[in-house]
């Protein structure tokens, strides 16, 4: 019996051995063993837009040196997409709202002279209804990493043909107002 136990633990240890290196050795020749290691950064593309001729507390234009029929105003704005050194990252889409407000037959025009040019955008017409309200608009794009300045003039005029009495006594009231929206395009 001794040597049945002897032959039965033998047997065991030895099939403990097997098991044991086919494990061991099972990890280190699979065919298919890999590692994998990474590293990811990123950061936000700059977005630039800078209207430099609009205040931020002054987006309504003072029309109070038009007193007369025949007088005008010339009013420039200027749409950029760099800052200091820093230019956008990204291609951006504007616009140009001009709001005319109340009783004064104002005629805006809004122009476009980046580059020397000179071309008409929009233009509202004068109207001798009390409290008139007319808007125009222009858009624009400006693309990826160039540096560009659009150079717009607003002309706000009282045009010669508008004398009637109603205007001389002061109670035309007038008002004329620029938003700039942007947003980024791509």
């Amino acid at each position: 019996m001794r040597q049945h136990n002897l032959a039965l633990c033998l047997a065991a240890v030895l099939f403990y051995m097997v098991l044991i290196t086919t494990w061991l050795t099972g990890g280190l020749l699979a065919k298919f063993v890999s590692t994998d290691s990474g590293m990811d950064e990123a950061r936000v593309a700059a977005f630039v837009f800078d209207t430099s001729t609009l205040k931020k507390d002054a987006s309504v234009i003072p029309i109070l040196d038009i007193c007369n029929p025949g007088e005008s105003l010339e009013y420039k704005i200027n749409v950029t997409n760099k800052r200091g050194l820093t230019v956008s990252e990204v291609s951006i889409g504007y616009s140009i709202l001009i709001e005319k407000q109340g009783s004064m037959p104002l005629k805006c025009t809004l122009t476009n002279v980046t580059g020397g040019g000179s071309t008409v955008i929009a233009q509202t017409q004068p109207d001798k209804i009390i409290a008139a309200n007319d808007t125009i608009s222009g858009t624009g794009k400006m693309t990826v990493g160039t540096a560009t300045e659009h150079e717009y003039v607003l002309i706000v005029e009282w045009p010669e043909s508008y004398k009637e009495k109603s205007y001389a006594s002061g109670n035309a009231i007038g008002e004329i107002k620029i938003t700039v929206g942007a947003q980024q395009e791509d």
